[in-house]
């Protein structure tokens, strides 16, 4: 009987082979999960720096228009309804547009005068899957320009 003893199995002392592997295999799952989130993340902050640029684009167009009306009133100062044109080539927006990938800035006026839509869009190349592909994100901006004279003219 004391031989048969010293065969009984001894009780298990500690993680065999599978289990660590299987530990392992959930703690992957888990690391990818996160790296999968930190790129989300970066596409996202990459969106929002683009439409920060957009953004100072278009204060920057609606500058220009301001100023382009003051140059209007100084030459003329009697007629105060006088408005700039609505044609971004004639504005200084390269600087901008080269900043956004395939950047485009397009000014149109409105109906009432002195009135102007600026729009910038972009191609986003992050955002784009397979069935968008090449599409704009445009950020659209309403423009207005009092029609009355800023600047009085003493006589």
């Amino acid at each position: 009987m004391r031989n048969r003893a010293k065969h009984l199995p001894h009780p298990q002392a500690g993680f065999t082979l599978l289990e660590v592997l299987i530990a392992l295999l959930i703690l992957s799952f888990g690391l990818i999960g996160i790296s999968l989130l930190q790129v989300k993340s970066l596409h996202g902050v990459h969106h929002a720096y683009l439409g920060s640029v957009a953004n100072m684009a278009a204060r920057d167009v609606k500058e220009q228009l301001w100023a382009k009306k003051i140059e209007m009133l100084r030459d003329t100062p009697v007629d105060a309804t006088l408005c700039p044109a609505a044609d971004a080539s004639k504005l200084e927006v390269s600087g901008w547009t080269n900043k956004l990938p395939d950047g485009e800035i397009l000014v149109t006026s409105l109906e009432t005068p002195c009135e102007y839509v600026v729009e910038v869009r972009w191609i986003d190349s992050r955002l784009n899957t397979d069935e968008v592909q090449g599409a704009y994100t445009t950020y659209q901006y309403y423009v207005s320009i009092p029609t009355a004279s800023p600047i009085t003219v003493d006589e």
